[in-house]
């Protein structure tokens, strides 16, 4: 059984056509999800890419690999899925577009082959390297006493948008790669996994003009690329954002996952007919929502729910109401291969039902260090860490602080409207489950390796570009 898996970073469920959004963003993967299995919720694991790509490569929970810092690489007692198919004899191979999913971080294990194609990247030819170097000796030792100005910032950041913008941000470079690859790995006859990680609809967005122009008239398209989309200066109060201009991000945004849409389809053309596929994301974004901006410092809605499509023989066409977890592709791919995945926290999308009481994802270990450029700036407010508990269409968040939230996703899928303190009943009872969750978790597996990463200086100016890093 050839297996891929497609990661459409970044992409939330509520921006896809075939989870009922209204723009033509993803007819692709609308034709795919018409033709097999669409599980209309599934919720992942971690809400950012490293703790998220972990929980998917491992069936564990954030909190059980320990992997939830951008410093940190994955633990070597913890067995990756292409490290166990390769052990089955299956030919493996990555094509990463994102650095945190590449040698740095410890992703190349099980992998053959990693083609690590960065989309953007800060560091090309001697003057980028230079400025690079310079910029990594000076910085930490004022970061102290001097801030960043925000104008500087801001203005680095449409920088990188106009380079990224003079191609296809190296999109069509992967997904051409990948589609070799499967295709001489069909004829080749051995059993084959490859990994697809696109990042079409991550910061800086940079579609090419003519899906743009589907998404943003000409005044738009001015005006959205003069706006600062800085998402931790959005959260410091330093670039306000009204609505109309957060609805022309969004519009920006939507144009990245209709490119990416695209490039998915080359993928899906070459891995045949026969491949069991698979098509998701790491994570979403917030655009404003509960006043947040990008994919840090929440549990919500808007980073948690993300599409999955599966081709599987053993999984009717149809839509799927059974909400499932990210982490359960690690025992469902394996067993599709034969191999038995052993004991974890992931309940296979074969099985029609799930024995599990509660569904959870988890922010962890918050970098307030991020906040460091902005003056005057108090960032205790995101000093907490968050877990969300979804059952029976009610979600629970509990915050490390104290704060506790919940939401009836029926009725409010926006999670407009707190319940907490008009139904005490069902937040004791998601408090007990809660505590039975972490009962149950607890020791299932080791922490991840908690050594401190330093990765090269080309890794780390696409990791600053992509605003992971200060």
């Amino acid at each position: 059984m050839d297996i891929a898996i497609v990661i459409l970073d970044c992409v939330r469920a509520d921006h896809v056509g075939c989870y009922g959004y209204p723009q033509p963003t993803t007819p692709n993967l609308d034709a795919f999800a018409s033709e097999y299995t669409q599980f209309l919720l599934d919720v992942s694991a971690g809400v950012w890419t490293l703790p998220s790509m972990v929980s998917l490569f491992t069936g564990r929970y954030p909190s059980q690999h320990g992997i939830n810092r951008a410093d940190r690489t994955l633990g070597a007692e913890l067995t990756t899925l292409p490290e166990r198919l390769r052990g089955a004899g299956y030919h493996t191979a990555g094509f990463s577009a994102n650095p945190h999913v590449g040698r740095a971080f410890g992703f190349d294990r099980g992998f053959d082959e990693l083609h690590e194609l960065w989309g953007v990247q800060g560091a090309h030819g001697p003057v980028g390297g230079a400025l690079d170097r310079g910029y990594r000796w000076l910085w930490p030792r004022v970061r102290g006493t001097v801030k960043r100005s925000q104008a500087v910032t801001a203005a680095a950041m449409r920088l990188q948008r106009r380079r990224a913008e003079r191609g296809d941000s190296g999109g069509r470079r992967l997904a051409e790669a990948a589609a070799s690859w499967m295709r001489r790995a069909r004829a080749a006859g051995r059993p084959w996994f490859a990994l697809v990680h696109f990042m079409e609809s991550h910061v800086p967005y940079a579609p090419p003009a003519a899906i743009a122009r589907r998404f943003l008239d000409e005044p738009g398209r001015r005006r959205v690329a003069a706006l600062d989309h800085d998402a931790m200066a959005f959260l410091a109060g330093a670039n306000p954002l009204g609505e109309d201009d957060l609805a022309l991000v969004r519009s920006l945004y939507d144009a990245t996952v209709g490119h990416g849409d695209e490039l998915l389809a080359l993928v899906l053309d070459a891995a045949g007919d026969d491949a069991l596929v698979v098509v998701t994301a790491d994570h979403g974004h917030h655009f404003g929502e509960q006043g947040l901006m990008g994919h840090f410092f929440s549990v919500y809605e808007a980073v948690a729910h993300v599409p999955l499509v599966v081709r599987h023989p053993g999984l009717p066409a149809g839509r799927v109401e059974r909400p499932v977890q990210s982490l359960d592709l690690f025992p469902t791919l394996l067993e599709a291969a034969g191999v038995d995945p052993g004991p974890g926290p992931g309940v296979s999308l074969c099985q029609a039902s799930d024995p599990r009481p509660v569904l959870v994802s988890e922010y962890l270990e918050p970098d307030l260090a991020r906040f460091a450029r902005f003056r005057d700036f108090d960032p205790a407010p995101y000093d907490r860490e968050l877990r969300a508990l979804q059952q029976d269409g009610h979600k629970y968040i509990w915050s490390s602080d104290g704060r506790e939230e919940l939401y009836d996703l029926t009725s409010d899928p926006g999670e407009r409207t707190d319940l907490a303190a008009a139904d005490q009943g069902r937040l004791r009872a998601f408090r007990m489950l809660h505590q039975e969750w972490l009962a149950e978790t607890a020791g299932a597996a080791g922490a991840g390796d908690r050594r401190h990463v330093d990765p090269d200086r080309e890794v780390t100016a696409s990791l600053r570009a992509l605003g992971y890093l200060d």
